[in-house]
């Protein structure tokens, strides 16, 4: 996971990723918002192989099992149009 910490938006303070805290609790409930600080660097060589949308899985902040119903990467077909009208 590339994700280290969360950062209070307004103040600064980091918090673990542990899912306890989502808002940081120096602020009001207007100013609490918490962003993801990422290793940038691990990041910069971690190869994005794949056609699915979950080869972005290690870049998010979770640690869930991933659930599919074989979306993504879905072939283009032609349609043929004769007179106006889809065939």
């Amino acid at each position: 996971m590339f994700a280290k910490c969360l950062q209070c938006i307004k103040c600064g303070k980091e918090f673990p990723l542990n899912g306890k805290i989502l808002t940081c609790p120096n602020h009001n409930k207007y100013y609490n918002y918490l962003e993801i600080k990422y290793d940038y660097n691990k990041i910069k060589k971690f190869p994005l192989d794949g056609k699915s949308p979950y080869k972005y899985l290690p870049l998010l902040p979770i640690n869930k099992i991933k659930v599919t119903l074989g979306e993504g990467q879905n072939p283009l077909i032609q349609i043929c149009v004769k007179n106006g009208a889809n065939i």
